[in-house]
Order: structure tokens, then sequence, then C-alpha cells
């Protein structure tokens, strides 16, 4: 008969040394996924830098990602939906600043969601060079986020049609469009006639037309307003937005 194998002091002395190496390579792993997942929750901003704006918003009914131009109506019932906890939210038009600390605070509230009912000043707010900032300050975790919201103008009516982040929209009605995408991307507006173009900067003057009824351009950095004019009289306000960067977050 063949002679036990029993196992020796030195074999469990490499049984216990392969466990340990296995426990420890398992703890590294797990530091490497805590540390990267904290690091997309809490995205380090860079204040230099000009971020995609990104809240939910449904206004008066309809839905917008992050910028909006709705029908024009006297008073605007805003609700709005953040990827973090809306711990201060900051409002700001040409006329208001506010700012509410935990609007959402009720037990049964979610924290990343809150309703503002804006009612503009007649006469000053009602304009469409009067646009609407919407920002969402997380505390702890500094999922912020934001929000712009732009208005029909109540004495014109010329509308364009426009080609902008990949979608085509044909607004039949609207005296006012916005457009937000990439920095560098190619976008476009037309109109059913011809128009003048008027950029309220200087550093601003990017549309380029051969007809004057189709105007195309390379998306600036930050926010950028244009007039169109026709014969008629009419105008259209086209607001451009680039941003540089899209924030990750996490839940």
């Amino acid at each position: 008969m063949g002679r036990d194998i029993l196992p020796t002091a030195k074999d469990f002395m490499k049984r216990h040394e392969f466990i340990s190496f296995i426990f420890l390579a398992l703890i590294m792993i797990l530091m490497v996924l805590l540390a990267t997942s904290c690091s997309l929750v809490n995205q380090k901003l860079d204040y230099n830098k000009v971020y995609r704006r990104d809240i939910k918003l449904e206004v008066n009914g309809e839905t917008f990602d992050g910028v909006a131009v709705p029908s024009r109506s006297i008073s605007y019932r805003i609700k709005m939906q953040a990827y973090g906890k809306i711990d201060t939210l900051i409002v700001k038009s040409c006329s208001r600043d506010v700012q509410l600390s935990k609007p959402s605070s009720g037990v049964f509230s979610s924290k990343k969601k809150y309703v503002y009912v804006y009612e503009p000043l007649q006469g000053l707010e009602d304009s469409a060079s009067c646009a609407l900032e919407i920002g969402a300050y997380e505390e702890k975790k500094g999922r912020h986020g934001w929000a712009n919201i732009y208005f029909q103008d109540k004495k014109h009516s010329l509308f364009a049609e426009l080609k902008c982040g990949g979608k085509h929209s044909f607004e039949v009605t609207k005296s006012a469009s916005v457009c937000q995408g990439s920095v560098g991307s190619f976008q476009k507006i037309s109109f059913q006639e011809r128009v003048k173009v008027s950029p309220i900067r200087e550093d601003c003057k990017i549309m380029q037309t051969k007809d004057e009824l189709n105007y195309e351009y390379i998306m600036p950095r930050g926010e950028c307003v244009f007039y169109f004019g026709s014969k008629s009289g009419d105008f259209h306000t086209h607001t451009t937005f680039g941003f540089e960067e899209i924030l990750v977050r996490g839940n």
C-alpha cells in the first residue's frame, strides 16, 4: 500500500499565504471601485469651463432638457428635476435674484424636485430679451445642475426652422428659439423669408449665409443672442448655448 500523504506545517503556511493574498487582492479591487464611484459622484467642477444645462424641466405641461422656450403665457409653472438634492435653489432674471434654501424640505417630498411659479413683471420681464436662469446646488455631494429658460416676444411672430443637436424642429408660432450644443458643433437656423441678423456682441459674429434664408454656424462657447429681422419689421430672437463638458453624476 502507498504511504498516506499528510499535509505538513509548510503546506498549511503556503495555503494561508495564498488565501491572504486573494483576500488582499479583493480588498484592493473594492477600494479602487469605491474610489472610482466616489470620483463620479463628486466630480470636481472647473469654474473656468461651461457645463451643459441639464435640469429636466416641465413648463406649463411642455417638457424640456436643460434649455427651454415654452409657449407664451402670463404665468409659468416650472417643474424641475435635478440630478442631486436641491439644497439651495437660485432663480435669476433681468429683474429678480431669488435664493431658496431647502425648497423641498417636506417629509415625503423628493429632494431632487421642485415647482417654481414664475409670473413675469409686465413691461420688464415679459420680453424675449429677459431669460430665466436656474441653479440647483447640493451641499454634500456637489451634484449641481443648471437650466436656462427663454421666452417668446409678445410683439413679434417670425418663426424659424431649427436643426440643432441632431434634431429637426419646425416652430410655427414661436418668436424665439434656443440651441444648446457642444462647442465646435455645426448647427442651422432657417426662415421662410429673407432676414438680416444682428448679434448682441462682437464675439458672437458667427452666422454664415448665402441666401439670407438659411444660416449656418459653428457653436461658440457660452451664450450668444441673435436678432433676426425681416423687411416686414418682424423679428425672431435666437439664443445659442455652447458647452464644453457634460457633468457625470452618481445617484
